[in-house]
């Protein structure tokens, strides 16, 4: 059974890790694109969210850099997201969508992420019976790997 994403955390960290797991078609060059969308569920102050989203991945180039070639994908997603909860007599309902943009820098051998940078925004709306407020959520995504620890 589904564990309640409001009473175990993990929900929250792989959700950040969705950003990091890219699946990678069979064969690349520059103008291949592909798409993935994905459901899932998490929890923001006791209240769970469904969040949906649509990413469209395209090779744009093969680029040559000191340490060797990477391929860089430019991905596009849109999200949205819907939840509702019910504290006493009041019923709040949480809508929102947004979109955002990323840069990959992929190893052209393993299909692993060597680099990423992007910007994204949520905007949402919640409402209730006594209250209701709009936000806008903006992130900056920077994805590059450990340095290597002396030893």
């Amino acid at each position: 059974p589904e564990a309640d994403p409001c009473t175990v955390g993990v929900h929250n960290a792989l959700g950040a890790l969705r950003e990091l797991f890219v699946r990678i078609p069979d064969t690349l060059r520059v103008g291949t694109e592909w798409a993935d969308s994905g459901r899932y569920v998490t929890c923001r102050a006791g209240v769970r969210l469904e969040l949906s989203s649509v990413r469209v991945f395209r090779v744009t180039a093969l680029e040559s850099r000191p340490a060797g070639a990477v391929l860089v994908v430019d991905r596009r997603a849109t999200t949205s997201v819907l939840g509702i909860t019910v504290r006493g007599e009041d019923t709040t309902r949480v809508e929102g969508a947004g979109a955002g943009t990323l840069r990959y820098e992929l190893d052209p051998v393993t299909g692993a992420v060597l680099d990423a940078t992007g910007l994204s925004s949520l905007d949402l709306a919640v409402r209730g019976r006594i209250r209701s407020e709009n936000a806008r959520q903006t992130n900056a995504i920077r994805i590059s790997p450990r340095a290597q620890r002396p030893r």
